[in-house]
């Protein structure tokens, strides 16, 4: 699993901060504000993990959630939730 100590982590994991903007549907500019300030609005939380799930990158919601609370401490496979939220996703969109 990554180290991920920050949300410019967050950030750093994706390909480029274009794709991440484009995941999450967020501007270009917004993007590398969220860098800058080290800080991911909650309101992108859901889209966030549903892209990193999507894009098999490893971000872990609890992880997510340890940064919004100020915790500094690794847990879970990034994947353990993922095939779970695919799923319910793909019922919903039937």
């Amino acid at each position: 699993m990554e180290n991920i100590a920050s949300f410019k982590d967050i950030i750093d994991l994706w390909p480029s901060r274009k794709e991440l903007a484009e995941d999450v549907g967020a501007s270009l500019m917004a993007v590398h504000h969220w860098h800058g300030r080290d800080r991911i609005p909650a309101e992108y939380d859901a889209k966030l993990l549903d892209a990193a799930c999507a894009r098999n990158i490893p971000l872990h919601w609890r992880r997510l959630m340890d940064l919004r609370s100020g915790h500094a401490f690794h847990v879970g496979n990034a994947n353990d939730d993922c095939k779970a939220s695919v799923k319910k996703s793909q019922i919903g969109a039937s």
